[in-house]
């Protein structure tokens, strides 16, 4: 499985959308992260070309401004691998509510790594490794 080096956050943003259609841009971070977790660990390649990073709100992919979230879902093409992982990702914790996608993410491995020696107002990348590893090995539900 390959990833296009030209997809992005803000395709499979979309992609989830079309999934979930009522996700708040909270949400919509969270589940990138997810996405991006799980792709990593299932196929290790990235998902979108993006940078997750772990700031004081919990993680947030900084590509994605909020105001690209509150309009329609694109409409760009996909192949099937990336919308299996885009489907997972929606099934398995679409139906969570913002506080617990929340607190999933930020006590998985990789967020917690990334964030052990971060200061208050800054922000640090989550790792790819880091994801792979820990997406691999650690059934998050």
């Amino acid at each position: 499985m390959s990833t296009a080096p030209d997809v992005t956050a803000a395709d499979i943003a979309a992609a989830i959308r079309r999934n979930l259609p009522d996700s708040t841009p909270g949400r919509i971070h969270r589940l990138l992260y997810l996405a991006q977790g799980h792709h990593l660990g299932w196929y290790s390649e990235p998902l979108f070309v993006d940078a997750v990073i772990v700031w004081d709100t919990g993680v947030v992919v900084p590509a994605i401004r909020n105001k690209e979230l509150d309009g329609e879902p694109g409409t760009r093409g996909l192949h099937n691998g990336l919308l299996n992982t885009v489907g997972y990702v929606a099934s398995r914790y679409g139906g969570l509510h913002l506080h617990d996608l929340d607190l999933l993410t930020r006590h998985s491995g990789p967020v917690v790594e990334a964030d052990k020696d971060r200061r208050a107002g800054t922000s640090v990348p989550v790792r790819h490794d880091a994801m792979v590893t820990y997406f691999r090995t650690v059934d998050i539900d």
